[in-house]
């Protein structure tokens, strides 16, 4: 089909909505927008940016951190069931949602000796309530324009009263068959599509725990690498 022009009397009839580009004044942009065409409510938002939302992409990332736990020991007993060896929190009273992206687990033996339990390393959901003011890990950032991170990564639930909730993902320590082997995999990880992330809410975060026992002696080693992204909801 040809191009076409629709004649439109200024000031006049029915108006459409316009908006001047560039320099001219004899040229603008038609403004549209996506909704329900029976009512003129239920419209799509557009970020500053520019960006179209909708009901189900309707967040505005802030800022993506990630963090390493250092090395932690597995030990004899396992963690009661609201202890464990990371916090990651979105602290009362906050605005943003975090999102959990990545959690990797690797293990190891310092000694030459043989553990041949697998305690599972998991990842599970905590609500609470309190002020976090346990030892903290200061994350990195993707980019350091980005808005400062509200997430909290503790090593001590200090200042929180906890309520243990559901296991997300579990991770399996090495075992150590004999005194010069070790069986494998070593290093996992859980990356989920954006569908199955874990949203946590304000009061809301994830432990990292061992949830079962160990072996006497144990000198097994672990860590843990965690990557999360924080979003605004536009309403």
């Amino acid at each position: 089909m040809p191009d076409a022009d629709v004649a439109i009397t200024a000031g006049a009839g029915t108006k459409i909505d316009t908006r001047t580009v560039g320099a001219g004044t004899d040229e603008h942009r038609q403004v549209m927008v996506v909704g329900d065409p029976t009512t003129a409510a239920n419209v799509a938002k557009v970020t500053t940016a520019g960006e179209l939302l909708t009901t189900d992409t309707n967040r505005v990332k802030q800022s993506v951190g990630v963090a390493h736990s250092g090395r932690l020991t597995v030990t004899v007993a396992a963690d009661a069931a609201t202890a464990g060896r990371l916090w990651l929190i979105n602290p009362v009273g906050s605005a943003v949602l975090l999102e959990l992206r990545r959690v990797e687990m690797s293990s190891a033996p310092i000694a030459v000796t043989a553990f041949v339990t697998s305690p599972r390393i998991t990842c599970e959901r905590v609500t609470f309530t309190g002020t976090a003011t346990g030892a903290q890990i200061t994350p990195a950032v993707r980019d350091t324009t980005e808005s400062a991170l509200v997430g909290s990564l503790r090593t001590a639930s200090t200042g929180l009263t906890l309520t243990a909730g559901a296991v997300a993902y579990g991770f399996m320590v090495v075992p150590i068959l004999t005194g010069v082997g070790a069986a494998v995999p070593q290093f996992q990880e859980w990356e989920p599509a954006e569908a199955g992330r874990l949203v946590l809410r304000a009061g809301q975060g994830v432990v990292i725990r061992q949830a079962d026992a160990g072996t006497t002696a144990d000198t097994r080693v672990f860590q843990i690498n965690l990557a999360w992204a924080e979003y605004t909801v536009m309403a």
